[in-house]
């Protein structure tokens, strides 16, 4: 039994059942809200093509997206804030 859980067959068959679950409800979800970004769409009704003007609009003309932003950030990289922390921890 314990020689079976070395076998590449054994390792996939354990892991495949729970990457298809994934993919399934967590990789297509976000390929659709890609998609559906791109629409002017309620949810119900005719969806009109806006293409990346959504995107143009939120980072261009939307306040209220970048007003959490900031505060949390000071207008800096997170991770260039975080990499003298990480280096002064050694």
């Amino acid at each position: 039994m314990q020689k079976s859980y070395g076998q590449k067959k054994v390792i996939l068959m354990f892991l495949l059942p729970a990457f298809i679950v994934y993919t399934l409800f967590v990789v297509v979800s976000v390929i659709w809200a890609g998609y559906y970004s791109l629409f002017d769409w309620s949810g119900v009704g005719e969806k009109i093509f806006l293409g990346i003007n959504n995107y143009k609009q939120l980072f261009t003309q939307d306040t209220v997206f970048w007003t959490p932003v900031f505060p949390v950030t000071d207008g800096k990289i997170p991770s260039v804030q975080g990499c003298p922390a990480c280096v002064s921890c050694r």
